[in-house]
């Protein structure tokens, strides 16, 4: 239905891991890359956390991980290793009026 409406996608997805606090996200993120398609999108949530998120949010320390490790030097070697680059899937100038 996307293709029939020219509507651009994903060609593979990675992200998801068990999210449990002993979680090493800078291990998992390169098993992430490991085979990802041109084209694929790997699923994070980082961000940095305050009283009101930790009361919605039981992922928080998690959430703080992912934030430092985007953060970090050690993610751009990583996607410099992989031959990675990162895009956007559309810029406001390619938006689709309705």
């Amino acid at each position: 239905m996307a293709d029939a409406y020219d509507v651009r996608t994903n060609t593979a997805f990675a992200g998801t891991y068990r999210f449990r606090s002993g979680a090493h996200y800078n291990r998992l993120f390169a098993t992430f890359l490991d085979g990802m398609a041109d084209g694929g999108l790997i699923m994070c949530h980082p961000g940095k956390v305050d009283a009101e998120l930790e009361c919605l949010d039981a992922l928080t320390d998690l959430r703080e991980r992912e934030y430092a490790f985007f953060q970090a030097e050690a993610f751009s070697r990583l996607l410099d290793v992989h031959r990675v680059a990162l895009t956007r899937i559309s810029s406001p100038d390619e938006a689709v009026a309705s």
